[in-house]
């Protein structure tokens, strides 16, 4: 009996700490997971409301930006089917200004908001992903005044890709401007997600299945011809859009004459014009490179290149920039697209570029994926493990791509 009741007795106080034991532990989780989750809320927080995306960039100038909106009298535009329009361009001006006290800078996306809610709906991204952008700021001022240092400065023409926006390669435009270039971002309605105008209308791109046997077209055929909605423009969509570049270098050769804002006249050196661009905008490079003897040097970035420009080469310097084609086969396993007839198409129209074009650069950069070109792997957290982005650091591919751009122009122009 004594023993019986010793072993209750002794059981009795194993099992309360037990007990005890299990219950520190259980608090000790909930602590854990009470730091983690407040941990996760303060980091989401600051991602969404820091202003700032963008490293300082390293050249000697400040960076201010304008904005116009260009009108070409000659071209109706396609797009509009309730009224008869002259197509419109917007357009946005970055260039080395001078140093100043100013601390409001201008926002990464002009209309963000808006922009967004169009990129979301076109590439069937979920609205929350995108919502931070409204809240980013670039490293430029509105309107500063333009830096006095020298009398005039070279001028590249940004061309985004399909559902872009002018301002998504901001990494790349402010170091160059930071350099002492002028850049002018184009956002070509149609082109881009979401085309916003002064007066406050907007025009929105196509949905894929609409847009892109127009673009197939323009790649492949010798003379396509774009029709939509009884309307019709020769030469195809690409063509139409490169019509667009060709304008705005008209609307540039005027400003630098008279510019309504004063800030620019007589300062752009249009006798050294470049043009680069990513994706659908290094087509669109392509294109009004092979037609308007005005720019002088072009950067084409991750672009199937028109087949007949493929074949007859550009008659001006050209850098491509692009991937192994093992590190597209990587995207598709990770995030889907690229099938190997859209390897093969862009790395063989490339490739021939390069060749038929008397004076030219090639070159690959490994562990990268296609949205790389851009700022799009900075707009989440942890892109890569979301299979976003490629292996290689985002920091790191854009410093590859600004060493390789601000040499290229250098050389060039």
């Amino acid at each position: 009996m004594y023993f019986c009741t010793l072993y209750r007795l002794k059981a009795g106080i194993a099992t309360a700490a037990v007990k005890e034991q299990l219950q520190q532990m259980k608090k000790k989780k909930m602590y854990i997971l009470i730091t983690i989750v407040l941990v996760l809320l303060v980091g989401g927080a600051y991602y969404i409301f820091r202003p700032t995306l963008f490293a300082k960039p390293t050249g000697k100038y400040a960076i201010g930006t304008v904005t116009y909106c260009v009108t070409d009298p000659d071209r109706e535009e396609i797009f509009i089917t309730d009224k008869h329009q002259a197509r419109q361009i917007p357009i946005q001006v970055w260039y080395p200004a001078e140093n100043t006290a100013q601390p409001d800078y201008a926002p990464y996306i002009p209309e963000a908001t808006k922009v967004s809610e169009a990129i979301s709906e076109l590439l069937h991204i979920p609205k929350t992903l995108l919502y931070p952008l409204q809240f980013k700021r670039s490293n430029a001022l509105v309107k500063a005044p333009i830096n006095k240092e020298n009398a005039q400065y070279p001028v590249l023409l940004y061309l985004t890709g399909l559902y872009g926006h002018r301002c998504i390669s901001t990494f790349q435009i402010q170091e160059l401007v930071s350099q002492g270039y002028i850049v002018v971002g184009i956002d070509c309605p149609m082109a881009v997600a979401l085309a916003t105008f002064p007066d406050g209308n907007t025009l929105k791109s196509l949905p894929r299945r609409l847009i892109d046997p127009m673009l197939n077209e323009s790649l492949i055929e010798e003379n396509p011809l774009l029709n939509y909605n009884g309307k019709t423009f020769e030469g195809g969509l690409i063509a139409y859009f490169a019509k667009d570049v060709s304008r705005v270098i008209d609307f540039l050769t005027a400003l630098n004459t008279n510019d309504p804002n004063h800030l620019l006249t007589t300062k752009l050196n249009l006798d050294r014009l470049g043009a680069f661009g990513v994706s659908l905008g290094g087509i669109i490079v392509s294109e009004a490179s092979w037609k308007d003897p005005r720019i002088k040097a072009n950067l084409i970035m991750e672009s199937r290149i028109p087949l007949k420009i493929a074949q007859t080469g550009l008659r001006v310097p050209t850098m491509v920039i692009t991937r192994p084609a093992e590190a597209m086969r990587t995207e598709r396993e990770r995030s889907g697209g690229w099938t190997e007839s859209d390897i093969q198409e862009h790395l063989s129209t490339m490739e021939n570029l390069c060749k038929n074009t008397v004076e030219s650069e090639f070159v690959q950069i490994p562990d990268i994926f296609h949205v790389d070109f851009t700022d799009a792997p900075l707009w989440v957290p942890f892109a890569h493990t979301l299979g976003f982005s490629g292996k290689t650091p985002i920091e790191e591919t854009h410093r590859k791509l600004n060493e390789l751009t601000l040499n290229f122009f250098a050389k060039h122009l």
